[in-house]
């Protein structure tokens, strides 16, 4: 897994279901091919980390949540 260094702070740490994959030995690529099996659809590598990204993908939900109430 690669770090961003700009990431901020409150974002920063594994989820839980990342570290399963990383201490079954599994990879993002090896969950793209089997989504890509079992579905016939590919989803990027790099949408995969971002949405196991349990934290992002909040924060992410949230500022959309407050945009969407804002522009009412």
């Amino acid at each position: 897994m690669r770090k961003n260094p700009n990431k901020p702070d409150f974002l920063k740490g594994s989820g839980e279901l990342r570290t399963k994959m990383v201490e079954k030995g599994l990879t993002y690529r090896d969950l793209q091919e089997k989504i890509k099996n079992d579905h016939g659809y590919t989803v990027t590598v790099s949408a995969i980390s971002v949405i196991l990204d349990d934290k992002l993908c909040e924060f992410v939900r949230d500022n959309a949540k407050i945009i969407c109430s804002d522009s009412q």
